[in-house]
C-alpha cells in the first residue's frame, strides 16, 4: 500500500515486502476407530464438513504415532472419509490422526494432536473415541452429562479429581462438578468402548471468554459458509437455552438461561469474537416483512444486528422460541423451525 498526495500527484514510500497471510487447509474431524471384521486392519474414520466437500485442500494425509512422533503412512483423495491400516502394530496401542493437505499451496491444515487410539493388547480391543467436543465449565457449578452412544452401564472417570469430580447418576449419566480452574480429560467407558472429552474449568471473565471462543471454534469447524455460521449460533442459543429473566452474562451462559435481550448479548459477543460488528437492538418498530410470517413479537422484543462484509443481517436469540431466521433490512433470507426431524426450513 502506498500513500498518494493529490496536490503533488506523487506516491510516497511503501513496504516492498508487504504483509502476507497463509490460509491453511481445513481441519479433519476425527470421528471413530475400530478393527475391521476379519481383524486384518484398523479402520480410521473422519467426517466431511456440513456444507460439502473440502474448500481448501484436495487430499487427506493419515498419520500413525511411532515412538512419540507422527509418521505419515498414507494419503487419500479428499472425497474419502475412511482408511484401513493393515500394517498396524499388533498387541499395542495404535494412535492415528489425519490432516488435510492442499497440493497447490503444499500446505497442511490443523489437526487433532491427541488423535484416536485403539488398544490391541487384549483379545477384545478397547475402542477409544476422543471427542472433538470441549466443555467449558464455571468454577463451583455442577452440570449433568449423558453418554448417548451406549445402552449399557457406563464407568466414568476424571484425569484430575481436584479440578473436576465425576459422580455417576444413572446407567449412562453423571454430574460433572467443577472444583477449581484447570483442564481435565473425562472418560466414559462401556465394555470395550471408551469415549473421552476435554473439560476446561474457568471463572469470572476468563470463563466467559473461553466459553465464547469454544463456540466460535465449533461453529467454524462445522461449516465454512459465513451466513450459515451466523445461523448456527442463533440455533444453538435458541435450542440450548431456556427462557428466564436473567441478565448477568456469566450466569446466563453457565445456567443456559436468558431472555431475548440477555441471550442476545451473549450471541452478540460470539459474533464479535468471529470478527463482526454486532449489537443488541430493539426490533419493535421494524417492518413485519423483515421477519417470518409465523413470528409473534412482544412489545419489548430485541434481536441482534450483525454487519458482515458490508452487509447487515438480523437474527434472533430468544431461548426456547423454536424458530430462527436470517434477515436483511428488507426481507427474510432464511427461516427455520425446530421439529421432530431437527431444524426444518420454512422460508
Amino acid at each position: 500500500m502506498k500513500g498518494y498526495n493529490k496536490n503533488s500527484q506523487k506516491y510516497g514510500a511503501y513496504d516492498k515486502k508487504g504483509i502476507s497471510i497463509k490460509i491453511l487447509p481445513e481441519r479433519a474431524l476425527l470421528s471413530g476407530i475400530a478393527v475391521n471384521d476379519d481383524k486384518t486392519g484398523v479402520i480410521l474414520q473422519w467426517e466431511k464438513y456440513e456444507d460439502g466437500d473440502l474448500k481448501r485442500g484436495d487430499f487427506y494425509n493419515i498419520y500413525r504415532k511411532q515412538s512419540g512422533k507422527w509418521k505419515k503412512i498414507a494419503q487419500v483423495d479428499g472425497r474419502t472419509t475412511t482408511y484401513t491400516d493393515t500394517e498396524y502394530a499388533k498387541n499395542k496401542v495404535n494412535t492415528y490422526t489425519v490432516r488435510v493437505y492442499d497440493s497447490k499451496s503444499k500446505t497442511l491444515g490443523d489437526y487433532n494432536k491427541t488423535g484416536l487410539s485403539i488398544d490391541l493388547r487384549n483379545k477384545t480391543p478397547l475402542i477409544v473415541y476422543n471427542s472433538t467436543v470441549k466443555e467449558i465449565l464455571l468454577k463451583g457449578t455442577t452440570i449433568p452429562y449423558v453418554y448417548n452412544n451406549t445402552s449399557g452401564k457406563v464407568k466414568w472417570s476424571s484425569s484430575n479429581k481436584k479440578v473436576v469430580q465425576v459422580v455417576s447418576t444413572g446407567k449412562n449419566s453423571c454430574n460433572l462438578k467443577a472444583v477449581k480452574e484447570g483442564t481435565v480429560l473425562i472418560s466414559a467407558q462401556n465394555g470395550n468402548k471408551r469415549e473421552t472429552f476435554t473439560v476446561v474449568v474457568a471463572s469470572g471473565n476468563d470463563y466467559i471468554n473461553k466459553w465464547i471462543q469454544n463456540i466460535v471454534k465449533e461453529v467454524r469447524l462445522a461449516t465454512n459458509n459465513r451466513e450459515r455460521q451466523l445461523l448456527l449460533v442463533s440455533q444453538y442459543i435458541v435450542s440450548n437455552f431456556t427462557y428466564d429473566n436473567i441478565f448477568d452474562m456469566k450466569t446466563v451462559i453457565s445456567e443456559r438461561k436468558g431472555n431475548c435481550y440477555s441471550a442476545g448479548q451473549v450471541m452478540a459477543r460470539i459474533y464479535q469474537a468471529m470478527g463482526y460488528k454486532a449489537t443488541v437492538r430493539s426490533a419493535i418498530h421494524d417492518k413485519k416483512s423483515r421477519y417470518p410470517s409465523n413470528m409473534i413479537m412482544g412489545s419489548d422484543h430485541y434481536n441482534v444486528e450483525v454487519i458482515m462484509n458490508g452487509r447487515t443481517y438480523y437474527l434472533d436469540a430468544t431461548p426456547g422460541c423454536g424458530g430462527v431466521y436470517l434477515s436483511s433490512p428488507k426481507e427474510v433470507l432464511e427461516s427455520y423451525i425446530y421439529g421432530g426431524n431437527g431444524w426444518e426450513r420454512i422460508q
